[in-house]
């Protein structure tokens, strides 16, 4: 492959990056309810197909284009320029984007154990009783079981 076919090649996978930024900003549009002041609700939202479907498709898919994407534009920079400070940014954008997909993932897959109870039944879940407060001390790895803890 010649050098030109190469560099045209680049130019048009440039067109992978606002693909990225757009699928993005459309997978990010739709705000959740907040899980503190309203669980029911953002639990009932989390388990709908419209937010799965924009944090799989939106997130993750939208984040494999940005990748093709910026090695496009590497493989632009490098052929016109030196290669030093094009791959640096590459390899630092690569492992962002990595971490930003196990993000996304851990997101769209997490399902703690509240969760999987069905939201109309939320409310009625008891409220933990606490009978003292937890010391520090009662934890402490320094404390030998043989002796009580000092209070």
């Amino acid at each position: 492959m010649s050098q030109r076919t190469l560099h045209n090649y680049a130019r048009a996978g440039l067109w992978a990056l606002p693909i990225y930024g757009v699928a993005n900003l459309l997978s990010t549009l739709s705000s959740q309810p907040d899980y503190h002041h309203n669980f029911p609700a953002y639990a009932s939202y989390i388990h709908t197909t419209s937010f799965l479907a924009s944090h799989l498709a939106g997130s993750l898919l939208g984040t494999g284009i940005g990748l093709l994407g910026f090695t496009a534009l590497l493989v632009y920079l490098a052929s016109s320029r030196s290669a030093g400070i094009p791959v640096t940014a590459y390899v630092t954008t690569i492992l962002g984007n990595v971490a930003l997909v196990v993000v996304f993932g851990v997101a769209a897959g997490n399902d703690p154990g509240p969760l999987r109870t069905p939201p109309n039944r939320l409310r009625a879940l008891p409220r933990p009783r606490i009978s003292r407060p937890v010391r520090s001390s009662d934890h402490s790895p320094c404390r030998r079981p043989d002796r009580p803890a000092s209070r």
